[in-house]
């Protein structure tokens, strides 16, 4: 979605002002970035001239920075410009980076989870918003959906039942905490869809595990079951221009038991 158009650039000083000369091929959204002593490229503000949106194509295109405006002071060394250019269709398809001005992404995924113990299939969505700084939050549900549970009874302690090794359970979490979008946080990505993080949280859940004897019953296991159990999960996010994808766990610890499961998602960001 990115296309370079600027071409032929020179720089040069003029009294307290910094004009940057190019050539550009076709009419695109342009903005100016500096460098300083090799560190990340930053929007400059204080411009004027063939910047901004709608540039028409030419040659000899003059940008000016006014230091000035923008800084108490300028005096550094190894000051390196950069001229990005995105195309009319890019620009209303994938909006850019504004540096700052437009920092909220929120991204929703689907979730699949694999139980690892007990083992079984589950599902759910996952919500995650940042802000400046990339600090935000996330909040998930998970379950696996089995909410009609067969009729069964309790076995005294006194006997021993035999199990066929047919099981089934019915698993929900509810899990919300923090989340950091590492990319944001050290201002190292201008396409503000482009994202690295992790995220981190506490949750509420519950689990109910049944078990089929031989002779066709079903037994409440009330070790691996409880409403109430306390979980966390935490993982990474990824995206790259909106598509987003993640991988984590998550545990529930019920009864003195633990519950485990890996969880992977994909969605979008915007």
């Amino acid at each position: 979605m990115w296309a370079e158009y600027a071409s032929n650039i020179r720089v040069q000083q003029k009294d307290k002002d910094i004009v940057v000369t190019y050539d550009l091929s076709h009419s695109s959204y342009v903005r100016l970035l500096v460098s300083v002593n090799g560190g990340s490229y930053m929007p400059l503000k204080a411009v004027e001239g063939a910047v901004g949106e709608h540039v028409r194509p030419g040659k000899n295109l003059n940008i000016t920075w006014h230091p000035l405006e923008e800084k108490d002071a300028f005096v550094a060394h190894n000051v390196r410009f950069k001229i990005e250019t995105t195309s009319t269709y890019s620009r209303y398809a994938m909006p850019v980076y504004e540096g700052g001005k437009t920092t909220i992404k929120t991204a929703v995924l689907g979730q699949y989870g694999i139980g690892i113990h007990p083992r079984g299939d589950i599902y759910g969505i996952k919500v995650m918003q940042t802000y400046n700084r990339g600090v935000g939050w996330y909040a998930d549900f998970m379950s696996n959906f089995n909410f009609s549970t067969p009729e069964y009874e309790y076995v005294s302690s006194q006997s021993e039942p035999y199990y066929s090794g047919i099981r089934q359970s019915s698993f929900w979490a509810l899990h919300a905490g923090f989340a950091l979008d590492i990319l944001e946080a050290a201002h190292a990505v201008n396409n503000r869809f482009n994202t690295f993080g992790f995220y981190m949280g506490l949750g509420a859940g519950g689990q109910k595990e049944y078990w089929e004897t031989t002779d066709g019953k079903w037994i409440y296991n009330d070790t691996y079951s409880k409403q109430g159990g306390i979980g966390f999960n935490a993982g990474l996010l990824f995206s790259v221009y909106g598509f987003t994808v993640n991988g984590g766990t998550g545990f529930m610890f019920i009864n003195g038991n633990v519950s485990m499961h890996v969880e992977i998602g994909a969605g979008w960001m915007f």
